[in-house]
This record gives C-alpha cells, sequence and structure tokens, in this order.
C-alpha cells in the first residue's frame, strides 16, 4: 500500500495546524488519515532543525515499513516524554514549519505552504499560546528565517495557500 503523504508548512500562525485538520476531518469519511506534527519533534524553541531531522527519520522508516515510532517533545516539561506510534494510513498529513524542508521532500507526494501576514499570524500565535510565547517569538522567527532562506518551501510547494 502507498500511502499518500502530505507536508504543509509556513510560518508560526500561518494556519498550517487548522489546514491539516479540515483536511484530515475531510479525508477520514473514507480514508485512514494520521497527522505527524512537526512541533512534537523539534526540540525546545532551539531545535527547528533537530525537528526535521526527526521528521526525516521517522518518515523513511514509515516509508520503508509502513509505520513507525517518533519521540515526542514535551514543551512544558522541556524534555523528551512518550514515543508515539505512526500506524499506517491511506493519507498522511505532516504539518508544522519544516515540513516541506529538503530533507523531508523526498518522502512526500504533496506540498501545501500556507502564507499569512505578520500581524495575522501574531494574533493567531498569540490567541493560542498566550503570553508566555513573545519571550520566544524573535528566537523562533530567527530559526524560522533561517530556514526559509536554506531550503525555500515556497518554491516547492505544489499549493500556496494565504490564509
Amino acid at each position: 500500500m502507498h500511502t499518500h503523504i502530505i507536508g504543509i508548512d509556513g510560518r508560526s500562525g500561518a494556519g498550517k495546524t487548522g489546514l491539516a485538520a479540515l483536511l484530515a476531518a475531510a479525508l477520514s469519511a473514507d480514508q485512514r488519515c494520521s497527522v505527524l506534527a512537526m512541533e512534537d519533534l523539534y526540540p525546545g524553541w532551539h531545535g527547528l532543525r533537530d525537528g526535521i531531522t526527526t521528521a526525516a527519520m521517522t518518515l523513511m522508516r514509515y516509508r520503508a515499513d509502513g509505520t513507525a515510532t517518533y519521540p515526542v517533545w514535551d514543551w512544558h516539561r522541556g524534555r523528551w516524554g512518550a514515543a508515539r506510534d505512526l500506524a499506517a494510513a491511506d493519507v498522511l498529513i505532516v504539518e508544522g514549519v519544516g515540513a516541506l524542508a529538503a530533507r523531508i521532500r523526498p518522502f512526500l507526494d504533496t506540498g501545501i505552504y500556507c502564507d499569512a501576514d505578520d500581524a495575522t499570524r501574531w494574533e493567531r500565535v498569540h490567541g493560542r499560546d498566550g503570553p508566555s510565547v513573545q519571550d520566544w517569538w524573535q528566537t523562533w522567527a530567527g530559526a524560522e528565517d533561517a530556514y526559509l532562506r536554506r531550503d525555500d518551501p515556497r518554491t516547492h510547494a505544489d499549493l500556496v495557500l494565504t490564509t
């Protein structure tokens, strides 16, 4: 069985998680659908590159075996938590910053890039994560900037959505 893997990328607050949830709900009506959230793979606010590496290794195992187990970062405790199984599915959605990274693209069938203006993104992130995110916003934005320059995910997307 070939699992169709969809990557949904974009900056924080661009609407990736919401799109993934809507897509998964629609597809689940007649297909097995799973979601792999990139934020589960980042080891903290400085972990974007490591999260991309973990995602690529997880997807390599998934493509080879039809299943995979991956580590999950516990954001509240600041350490790795229990591992999670990624079960066989007809469609797997990989969502989060880095989902269209050069190391991940070989495993994808479809790539979607979500875009939004800075004010909208900040409003969404602040509303979702609360005021504590402000301490880390610039750190994470810097990691996103470096990733966007290095991997240029927007250019490699099959579809670009402004949310």
